[in-house]
């Protein structure tokens, strides 16, 4: 069994403590978000290496902060062109990666360009996330007819971009379990590192996902901060 990451384990307890649906957590998201964002701001005045601009403390107190900060990192991203180093908070955040074939035809010889990589997930916020459980549905479909052929090393690479969709491809998986589909559980498992233990049955892992998924599901309330 997989073990699970200490980084997000540490950001799943902070989401649980601070929430995020009451208009009031709202607002006291954006003002943390704001605190860490200036933070890590006035770090960045004091130190001119682009490589380092996530290796530091206030970036990673950015991260920490979880879901309730991707509306206003998103924000900060699409109005401050300068902001481009933000998108790899988005990741580690959302979970969400984008695979060569996502990538812009023009833009492949820059495979992993933070610029790039920025305007590709202000354009996921904005459109591709609601299309999250459509897109999972024909890569599910996809993996078990190739289970089925036999066609392992193809399967295995379809299970890698089902689990690239990150953190916003679980209220689908939920729908799968709902039907009986254990078969998605492992991959839960991955994106909510261990909290749901692989080997869990299908009516478990949905009273798991019952009281737990107020803290998974990405922010609504302040889409527009």
């Amino acid at each position: 069994m997989k073990t699970p990451n200490p980084k997000y384990l540490l950001l799943l307890a902070i989401l649980t403590a601070v929430g995020f649906s009451a208009p009031a957590q709202d607002n006291q998201a954006g003002q943390r978000f704001e605190e860490k964002y200036q933070a890590w701001k006035t770090w960045t005045t004091n130190h001119w290496f682009m490589s380092t601009y996530d290796a530091n403390r206030e970036y990673q107190e950015i991260v920490a902060l979880g879901l309730p900060a991707l509306p206003y990192l998103f924000k900060k991203i699409e109005n401050n062109p300068e902001d481009f180093h933000l998108e790899y908070a988005v990741e580690l955040i959302s979970k969400r990666k984008f695979d060569k074939s996502e990538w812009p035809p023009d833009k492949l010889d820059r495979l992993g360009d933070s610029i790039t990589k920025s305007k590709m997930y202000v354009q996921w916020w904005k459109v591709g996330r609601h299309k999250t459980g459509e897109r999972f549905g024909e890569l599910h479909e996809n993996i078990k007819a190739l289970k089925a052929q036999k066609k392992d090393i193809e399967a295995a690479a379809i299970r890698v971009k089902i689990l690239n969709l990150g953190i916003a491809v679980l209220p689908a998986m939920m729908v799968r379990v709902e039907k009986g589909d254990a078969d998605v559980i492992p991959l839960i498992s991955e994106l909510t590192d261990g909290a749901v233990k692989a080997d869990l049955k299908p009516a478990e892992c949905l009273d798991w996902w019952a009281k737990n998924k107020q803290i998974w599901l990405l922010p609504t309330n302040n889409e527009n901060p």
